[in-house]
Formats: structure tokens, sequence, C-alpha cells
């Protein structure tokens, strides 16, 4: 039998299920259970909504939910202290800067100045990121304390 199709017998177990009160999470699992299939909540809920039932009844019969604890408040070491100007600290000479032609992935990515062409750093990059260690906190907010 084709997934979509629901056997009469599970229809009617819905049914009486809804007019019971049950929400669509516990007629999910209540079905499934029973009859042996896989239905979503979300499925449920849409045969519901093609078979038109209707309750004047708020659903009594929903699970209790357990309380949530309170989010832990995380602040940003960027919130903390003003943010660096995009320079490096290890003065760099424009002589030593790249072009863009001459970066090899080794190399820090981070440019300078606001027309193009754009110069880049050129340091060494950290393995697996495209900047130097300077120019990665920079770029990363991290949480205080790290």
């Amino acid at each position: 039998m084709p997934a979509n199709v629901w056997p009469r017998e599970a229809m009617d177990y819905l049914v009486q299920s809804w007019r019971d009160g049950w929400s669509f999470s516990e007629l999910a699992e209540r079905i499934n259970e029973r009859f042996g299939v896989c239905r979503t909540r979300s499925a449920i809920a849409g045969k519901v909504a093609r078979m038109a039932l209707k309750t004047t009844e708020p659903r009594t019969r929903v699970a209790p939910k357990a309380p949530r604890a309170p989010r832990k408040i995380v602040a940003l070491s960027a919130e903390a202290s003003p943010r660096p100007a995009p320079r490096c600290d290890h003065v760099l000479p424009p002589t030593i800067w790249k072009n863009l032609l001459e970066l090899v992935d080794s190399d820090c990515h981070y440019p300078f100045g606001e027309t193009v062409p754009f110069p880049f750093c050129g340091l060494p990059a950290i393995p697996g990121l495209p900047w130097c260690p300077y120019h990665a906190k920079l770029c990363y907010n991290h949480p205080k304390g790290e």
C-alpha cells in the first residue's frame, strides 16, 4: 500500500482521537504505534485540515512542556573594547605588500585601502584561514575570556 494512503481504521481512529482532544504530536505517536506507519505531526495536521475536522474546545490533552533553562548571555569582546584600526601591528611598508596576482594560498589575503587595485598583507597565513594571526583577530569576534 502506498505511504500516502490511509487505511479506513486509521482515519476512524484519527477522527475519534481528534474529538477526544489529542494534540497533533500525540496523534502521530499513537497512530504510528497502533498501525505500524510513520506519520509526522505535520502529516496529521494536514490530514485533519483536509478532512475539515473542527473543534470548538481547546486541545485538552496536550503533553506538559518542561520548563526551559534561561539562556546564558555571552558578551562579545568587540563590545568590551573599541575595534582596532585596520592596520598591521607589525607595520609593513607598502613595498612588502602584494597585489592580487602575487598572492598564494599561504599568504594573508587582508586588503588595505579603499580603491582598486587593493594591496594585500601577504604575511604567512594561519593554516586553514586566509589571514595572518593579527588580521584573523580583526575579522572574528571572540567571547570574553577566549
